[in-house]
């Protein structure tokens, strides 16, 4: 008996001790430790100091009925590594090793997405794509500057009706039949349908939602709802109750949360919803909070708050709905041929009638869809605003800059309230550099693929069509490999440095790219692109220039291609305006420390990261 004990534990610490060297968190989530099994037990005992019996049994038994996990391990890890040095082409990106059959990686990637997805996509010094099984479900992770700029050339290939179909029934409570109308529109994001589709046209949902999308905040549209936007911002900024004098206030986000919210609403939407319910923007920020635990699909016995404050928004849409049916016609429709007092805009309003006028598609489908354009406008772009804000009250020096930066791009026409010319503010440098950062820092977020008519040929190698294929922000703006980390290397990744996308005339070293050179610092990193005469201009004064030269594969945070997107031009507008009120209107101290600073993991992969703590402040008017 103990001659066999001892050859099983001898064959079982051979296996775990390479289980937990090259897995370790997967081989402590089975053993409960990351020391190896050997290490952790020492010498196998002699025969006198063995276990008693009926332990010494259950013992071995467990020992036993491991090897089936661990074999199954070490067969995909060898499979994987194999096709990790293939050099084939068209091969398929290999599985992750996991132990148990059935839940495949799904525990470790559930524990710590971050570290799974960046231990997982790295190897021999380069970043490869990789299998993840979940559960019953594969999806594919690639990662690599060279390998996501190809996959932007493919996007028009791609459809989106996984991912809507996945956030409008797990995010948005949307019916099951009207679902389904994604799940089984295979026509295609072209004009012209492909000619196999069967999807009768009013059906193609991909088709037309993106193509409103695309009119309402990068067409048309995006003039007029700026505009809305700026006015009613400007109006709630100089309306707050705040004096000359220092007033404490519990959390900044919260801040912008509750100053923004409404006012993207109303640009939007009209001021029903606000008015029917005046706490619509805290329940918003209030369901935020459980945004990821349905996305795991967690049950409503689970977690019922989720779905009672998801219910109470539902309610609050389809009120609004409810009313503007009732009360609008064309007459109330605003001078700008686009805003409205019940519908808010021409895009609710096209909503409307392009959603009621597919098969099984009913009110309360359109109210989760409804729920889901709201939560996508106003969600990334207010939390970007506030790491924005906070970077910049946080540095005086900073700060200072900014504010003499933002003299040349103020409107001088006579207006009652503070304005900037928009086509001015968007390009000025330092600004711009402070806002790129941002989301390079704080974005950590899934773009998604999914090749719909055939295998898509990425670089050797080939992904299943109608698979999903992701790509994290957070290893690519990550990567020091693609980023400048500054002259001495001082300028580190995960920290904010406000000038990275600056590049000086005389300074080769600057500029988000990461320089290549060694003595001689002229190559074709550090070259500029044909300027304009404006910054021709800048160069001979020694100007700095925004730039995101050589970045397309690496700064990601709206994804990239035909799909990338299409509430980019309005984000960028909406934080870096109201940027410039702020530090206009109001001096900001935030009293805050470091720990609450540091960004809370739990909504990884759904971008712009909150705060781990409430971040409380000290506001004041500016007297100028």
């Amino acid at each position: 008996m103990v001659s066999n004990t001892s050859a099983v534990f001898d064959m079982l610490t051979s296996c775990t001790s390479t289980l937990h060297t090259k897995h370790p968190v997967l081989a402590s989530l089975f053993f409960g430790s990351s020391a190896p099994l050997k290490g952790q037990l020492g010498p196998l005992p002699s025969t006198s100091s063995l276990l008693p019996g009926n332990a010494r049994v259950v013992f071995v038994s467990i020992l036993l009925l491991s090897i089936p996990f661990v074999f199954n391990y070490l067969v995909i890890w060898l499979f994987f590594h194999v096709s990790q040095w293939s050099k084939k082409a068209g091969k398929v990106p290999p599985t992750v090793p996991y132990l148990v059959p059935f839940l495949g990686s799904t525990i470790s990637y559930l524990w710590n997405p971050l570290k799974f997805v960046g231990s997982s996509t790295y190897h021999f010094g380069r970043q490869n794509p990789v299998n993840v099984k979940l559960l019953t479900s594969n999806l594919y992770l690639l990662q690599g500057a060279d390998n996501i700029t190809t996959l932007w050339k493919h996007s028009s290939v791609s459809t989106a009706t996984a991912i809507h179909s996945f956030c409008l029934t797990h995010f948005f409570g949307m019916p099951k039949k009207a679902v389904d109308i994604y799940t089984l529109d295979d026509s295609g994001s072209f004009h012209q349908p492909y000619p196999d589709s069967k999807v009768k046209p009013n059906n193609r949902v991909d088709y037309h939602t993106n193509q409103s999308l695309l009119r309402f905040l990068g067409g048309p549209g995006l003039a007029p709802f700026f505009e809305r936007f700026v006015t009613g911002l400007s109006k709630r900024l100089y309306s707050l109750n705040i004096e000359d004098e220092w007033t404490e206030l519990p959390d900044f986000l919260e801040f912008f949360q509750l100053e923004m919210t409404p006012v993207v609403i109303e640009a939007v939407c009209g001021p029903v919803i606000m008015c029917h319910n005046p706490d619509f923007a805290r329940d918003f920020w209030k369901y935020n909070l459980w945004v990821s635990a349905l996305s795991k699909g967690l049950p409503r016995f689970m977690i019922p708050e989720a779905y009672r404050i998801r219910d109470k928004i539902l309610i609050d849409i389809k009120q609004w709905h409810a009313y503007a049916r009732t009360h609008f016609d064309k007459s109330k429709i605003g001078p700008d041929g686009d805003a409205d007092p019940y519908w808010g805009s021409e895009f609710i309003r096209a909503r409307q009638d392009m959603f009621l006028s597919m098969d099984d598609f009913d009110y309360d489908a359109l109210a989760s869809s409804d729920f889901g354009a709201i939560w996508a406008i106003n969600t990334n772009a207010i939390l970007s605003t506030f790491w924005s804000n906070l970077e910049l009250f946080r540095d005086p020096a900073l700060l200072s800059r900014v504010r003499h930066e933002l003299k040349a791009s103020l409107d001088s026409s006579p207006q009652a309230n503070l304005r900037f010319d928009i086509e001015k503010l968007v390009k000025q440098p330092l600004l711009q550099s402070v806002y790129a950062e941002t989301l390079r820092l704080r974005v950590h977020v899934y773009t998604t693929r999914c090749p719909e008519r055939k295998n898509l040929e990425i670089k050797g190698w080939s992904f299943p069509r109608n698979k999903i294929v992701l790509v994290s922000s957070t290893p690519a703006h990550m990567d020091e490999n693609a980023w400048n980390t500054g002259r001495d290397g001082s300028q580190s990744l995960d920290r904010f440095w406000a000038e990275r996308f600056l590049v000086y005339p005389d300074d080769p070293y600057s500029g988000p790219q990461k320089k290549t050179f060694a003595s001689s610092p002229h190559t074709e990193n550090s070259a500029p692109a044909a300027a304009t005469k404006a910054e021709e201009e800048k160069r001979n004064n020694n100007e700095p220039q925004f730039s995101l030269h050589g970045m397309i594969g690496s700064w990601i945070p709206y994804g990239g291609g035909s799909r990338a997107c299409p509430g980019r031009h309005f984000a960028k507008r909406a934080i870096m305006t109201t940027c410039a009120m702020m530090v206009s209107m109001y001096d900001v101290e935030i009293v805050a420390g470091e720990k609450a600073l540091q960004m809370n993991p739990a909504d990884y992969g759904l971008g712009v990261l909150r705060p781990v703590d409430k971040v409380p402040f000290r506001i004041r008017r500016r007297n100028s």
